[in-house]
């Protein structure tokens, strides 16, 4: 079993190998709480390659990698491309959304009667 260095060389050899053979190629991760990281495995019985996550900044490439998998396994013909774009497409479009929610509440805050000024203070 191989554990790469990069999470990019990973990405790459894990495309080669579902390249060549994607009918067996499988994509395993497994969490290890002891070390507090990702192990992630592709293999198509002849080739192994594995990729330990420690590091968080990592996570969201593991996301983009989970993604690209998924649409793998779904379609017949892919472009490594137009799935990263389609999770950046999605992922603009829940910050505009939350971005939006936020706007309304504020309005609403400023819209509602405050119901008093408080207490009056005496002299």
């Amino acid at each position: 079993m191989v554990f790469l260095n990069s999470i990019d060389s990973f990405v790459e050899a894990a495309e080669k190998i579902y390249e060549e053979s994607p009918n067996s190629t499988r994509y395993t991760m497994k969490f290890c709480r002891e070390a507090c990281q990702v192990i992630l495995r592709v293999t198509d019985n002849k080739t192994v390659v594995s990729y330990k996550v420690a590091d968080t900044a990592d996570l969201r490439r593991v996301e983009k990698l989970n993604a690209l998998f998924l649409h793998l396994c779904s379609e017949r013909s892919y472009d490594v491309d137009e799935v990263v774009d389609y999770n950046r497409q999605q992922q603009e479009l829940q910050q505009q959304l939350q971005a939006e929610k936020k706007q309304q509440q504020q309005q609403q805050k400023r819209s509602q009667p405050s119901g008093g000024q408080g207490k009056k203070k005496k002299k």
